[in-house]
């Protein structure tokens, strides 16, 4: 019986895994499988590890900072949420777009999680309130972080540049 629940809960309830070591996000539900890189907290202002909850969603959210309000991204590119909101149970937290592409694979964020634009936008039309996010650290050799980090160098100019065409 705890072998068919298990079944259950990993694979018709979607979820979404973030590896702070390798700055990766993994989703999956029935029908997909996505997996796009990102950024996490700074150490002065680490990401939490934990399991949560998608709480809320928003299309281009406001920021609220510091008892001052910057109007969504496409207005303002001042808007470090970018062009999608996704609320975790960690109040205050959540999984966002960003106006700082080249942060990307890195460890920047004030502890949210941040994707590309492009990306957030695709994860945003799959995940819903109540999915849940599990968070964690793997340990990695040095040399292997090093590589995927270059990788993820190389995603953000490319998507750097198709953006600036467009």
């Amino acid at each position: 019986m705890k072998k068919v629940l298990l079944f259950l809960i990993i694979f018709l309830f979607p979820i979404i895994k973030i590896d702070k070591s390798l700055h990766t996000l993994y989703y999956s539900n029935v029908n997909i499988t996505l997996v796009f890189p990102v950024a996490t907290g700074s150490p002065k202002e680490e990401t939490k590890e934990g399991i949560f909850k998608i709480i809320n969603k928003s299309i281009d959210p406001r920021w609220f900072i510091d008892g001052k309000v910057y109007p969504p991204y496409k207005e303002t590119k001042e808007n470090a949420l970018g062009i999608r909101w996704m609320g975790l149970s960690w109040l205050g937290y959540g999984i966002h777009g960003t106006n700082e592409p080249f942060s990307i694979g890195k460890s920047k964020s004030g502890g949210c999680i941040r994707l590309q634009n492009r990306d957030v936008s695709i994860l945003y039309d799959f995940v819903n309130i109540g999915d849940s996010v599990e968070i964690y650290s793997s340990e990695i050799d040095e040399d292997l972080k090093n590589g995927i980090t270059l990788l993820y160098n190389f995603y953000n100019i490319k998507t750097f540049l198709e953006d600036s065409i467009k």
